[in-house]
């Protein structure tokens, strides 16, 4: 198997400035999207230049009065195309999403949505790792063998997106320790974590989650994995694992008990 070629060091600052902020009415709930656009920097051309922020306009997330916010649910978000517009089952991407919109719209906070198709590598690229995927390789080795790092994504826009809606702190919204390592490289106040697991997977991305744990570390998923595992890998059973969170340590984007399950 190809090694990964090297990723390491702290992601590019990439500011992003502010362009417009209108209704996002959606099937889920009545949200605001906040448009940005980043003017330079970018050194993958697979990375798009127009981040934007999804929230609640009832549960504003910002900071007013010269006092910065602290402590918002943040989920950072990756766009992911064929999940989201042409409705693939092969990850959990649009169910994340959802969960997201679903948390914020109950509990306040933000989505802050990336142009990262393919964890970074782009759509076309993101289709010829698929279609080794279909040959027997794992979403990690078709990376490889196409040459990218196992997650080419990159977070520099965040701190100044963060900075213009006078968020000081925030609580990571994400399984994924290697998203909390990124950031808070880059300076971001990250003082909890709130886990985002699907209620269910299915047959065409059972691997995929698999991957995501076993090989990139991803928490929080065993209960899922278990659950389909005990329904012969077909059919899987609610875990409602997205929870609000109580404490978590440094070292990872581990579940914890309580709240209420979206």
């Amino acid at each position: 198997c190809p090694q990964a070629p090297s990723h390491m060091g702290t992601d590019p600052v990439l500011p992003a400035k502010y362009v417009a902020d209108t209704r996002l009415p959606t099937d889920v709930g009545q949200f605001r999207l906040r448009a940005y656009r980043i003017v330079d920097g970018i050194d993958n051309d697979n990375l798009g230049t127009e981040p934007c922020v999804i929230y609640c306009a009832d549960k504003v997330p910002f900071g007013s009065d010269g006092k910065l916010k602290e402590g918002v649910p943040v989920r950072v978000h990756d766009q992911c195309m064929t999940s989201e517009v042409f409705r693939s089952q092969r990850c959990d991407c649009k169910e994340q999403l959802k969960l997201a919109m679903e948390y914020i719209r109950e509990y306040g906070g933000a989505i802050i949505y990336l142009q990262q198709e393919g964890r970074g590598i782009g759509l076309a690229n993101k289709v010829a790792a698929y279609a080794m995927q279909d040959a027997g390789c794992d979403t990690v080795d078709a990376n490889r063998r196409l040459g990218f790092p196992d997650d080419a994504r990159q977070y520099g826009a965040v701190p100044s997106i963060l900075a213009d809606m006078n968020i000081g702190s925030i609580k990571l919204m994400s399984n994924n320790p290697r998203k909390m390592e990124r950031l808070r490289a880059l300076g971001v106040n990250i003082v909890d974590t709130v886990p985002v697991v699907i209620p269910q997977a299915n047959p065409h991305n059972m691997q995929y989650l698999e991957t995501k744990h076993a090989r990139m570390n991803h928490q929080n998923l065993d209960s899922l994995l278990d659950s389909s595992t005990t329904n012969n890998e077909s059919k899987s059973k609610s875990n409602h694992a997205m929870l609000p969170r109580r404490h978590v340590s440094r070292g990872g984007a581990s579940a914890s008990s309580g709240g209420v399950s979206l």
